[in-house]
């Protein structure tokens, strides 16, 4: 699914840029969500040239993809309070994941804000920190 991102990361010809709105307007052309673009642009430094260049490692990224995606397979359930929180507009945590999440953690609730996709701090991030806050709150 990050396929079109790493190509568009990929694509730009950092040294050609010199503003983040000129990247942002050349990745709207394949990443059409602008939060997103905007949560990856956030990646973004000068180095001493002054050239964009990116925070992350790029290639270590798209080189381990396969392996950031492998299923951890946890030994016991994780007992102590945790926090789900998904995007309506989301496809990463499914229904059918409910039975396994509440298997390997008892004691958790899952959290769906409507409007937002899988980067849902950057999507929606009032609503995002009010249900942090308001589990956290919970927990004192």
């Amino acid at each position: 699914q990050h396929d079109v991102i790493f190509d568009a990361l990929y694509g730009l010809k950092l040294n050609d840029f010199q503003s983040r709105k000129q990247i942002d307007k050349a990745l709207a052309k394949t990443i059409p969500a602008s939060s997103t673009r905007q949560f990856l642009i956030k990646n973004l430094t000068r180095n001493d040239a002054g050239s964009f260049t990116w925070r992350i490692n790029l290639d270590v990224l798209y080189n381990n993809y396969d392996a950031l995606n492998k299923t951890i397979e946890p030994s016991l359930p994780f007992t102590k309070p945790a926090l789900f929180i998904k995007g309506g507009n989301s496809h990463y945590v499914l229904e059918d994941d409910a039975e396994e999440i509440k298997r390997l953690f008892p004691h958790s609730t899952v959290a769906t804000i409507q409007d937002a996709g899988h980067w849902v701090h950057a999507d929606a991030p009032d609503e995002f920190e009010q249900v942090v806050l308001d589990f956290l709150l919970k927990q004192s």
